[in-house]
């Protein structure tokens, strides 16, 4: 079982089509070197105890499936400032090669029983890029999905991974400016819960 903690320390942008990740992806070549990019096909599953104790304590409990692999995650919760987040992130790998047996590994992981309260399907297109830091650039298409129904969204993530953290932070300000795209204000979480709130 590979355990993984770190600061998660990422800007994210509003995007309404695909037309803003052009743009963007325009902008970021004249700001860094795109050293390679993929494709991938994420799914997240989002859980909490009966108690409520992931939600009370600000904490998100996720389950990842790319590809054949599932990761269980806790992100604890951080406010958008300008459309930077800076937050805890623990991440485990899991054994289980389905969903099943993978919920059930994260509940003897955690203690707790988990039972499902939204899940995000990512089609995610991702430029790994290097300057004075290196970084990750995601474009997301991803769709939340509620029991009442889909809810269709885009998003940009440039999530640091080394080097300069000022000229990272420089980088995002200057891609801002170049592209005239919005911060976000609340991250894909928010925005689903607060969807789920709107429905009851």
């Amino acid at each position: 079982m590979n355990k993984k903690e770190h600061i998660e320390r990422e800007y994210k942008w509003e995007a309404f089509d695909r037309n803003d990740f052009s743009v963007f992806l325009s902008a970021l070549k004249n700001s860094v070197k795109i050293v390679s990019s993929e494709e991938k096909l994420l799914e997240d599953f989002y859980f909490d105890s009966p108690d409520k104790y992931f939600s009370s304590s600000k904490t998100s409990a996720r389950i990842r499936k790319e590809k054949n692999n599932f990761t269980l995650t806790l992100k604890k919760d951080s406010p958008l400032q300008n459309g930077f987040a800076s937050r805890e992130e623990k991440e485990t790998r899991l054994k289980a090669r389905d969903l099943t047996a993978a919920l059930k590994e994260a509940q003897i992981i955690l203690g707790k029983k988990l039972l499902p309260v939204f899940s995000l399907t990512n089609e995610r297109e991702v430029y790994h890029v290097k300057s004075a830091f290196t970084a990750e650039v995601c474009f997301d298409s991803f769709t939340i999905n509620l029991k009442q129904g889909k809810l269709a969204m885009k998003e940009i993530e440039m999530e640091f991974k080394s080097g300069g953290e000022e000229a990272f932070r420089r980088a995002a300000l200057r891609i801002t400016d170049d592209t005239g795209l919005k911060f976000a204000e609340v991250s894909k979480v928010k925005t689903a819960l607060a969807a789920l709130e709107f429905y009851k």
